[in-house]
């Protein structure tokens, strides 16, 4: 049985049962073995690629030492086309990104919003580790009260839920910035005065 290679011969192998599908009198049964032969090949070689040799693990495990020793606090993270494998990533701003990448060579960089997940494709996330965060769990929040001041003097406390403390300032200012709108001074400028644990 010939395996299916990569996801680009799957789309192809499904394009054509597509076109078969779409003619003017398909046969069911006909279509059903298509299929059949289909799923075969694709469950003969998952498209998330081989196993990781165990030098691969070892050097892995290293990297995944290398980060805690900078308190990078290292993640499983799946990236685009890695289909459900996981490798080493970290999440950092966007500065940090452009220095923690050089660390080992073949980054890749997915932007997450207000920050970067930098990731090794070629340090596979040791199965069996204990602490894994993979990326698609939700991040651990809190709620916050964050105390803004306008240059009027004028202070808003906001309720945010945030994983980190400069998260919550972040939130408030955006929120701040929201309903300045509704507020007489236009052009004022705000600064965060006070941030505690709700």
């Amino acid at each position: 049985m010939n395996k299916i290679a990569s996801p680009v011969e799957l789309a192809d192998q499904l394009r054509k049962i597509l076109a078969y599908a779409q003619s003017d009198q398909p046969s069911r049964q006909k279509l059903a073995d298509s299929l059949e032969v289909l799923a075969n090949r694709v469950a003969a070689n998952p498209l998330g690629g081989p196993e990781p040799t165990p030098e691969q693990l070892q050097k892995s495990r290293k990297a995944i030492e290398k980060l805690k020793a900078l308190n990078l606090g290292p993640r499983a993270y799946s990236g685009r086309g890695m289909y459900g494998d996981y490798c080493v990533g970290v999440t950092v701003t966007h500065e940090e990104a452009k220095q923690i990448k050089k660390m080992f060579g073949g980054a890749s960089l997915d932007s997450m919003g207000m920050g970067v997940i930098v990731y090794w494709r070629q340090f596979p996330w040791p199965p069996g580790l204990r602490d894994i965060k993979k990326w698609d769990e939700p991040e651990a929040v809190s709620p916050y009260l964050v105390t803004v001041l306008r240059e009027t003097k004028e202070e808003h406390t906001f309720e945010v839920e945030s994983d980190s403390v400069e998260g919550a300032e972040a939130e408030a200012l955006d929120m701040a910035e929201d309903q300045r709108a509704g507020w007489l001074a236009m052009d004022s400028e705000y600064k965060v005065t006070r941030v505690k644990p709700k």
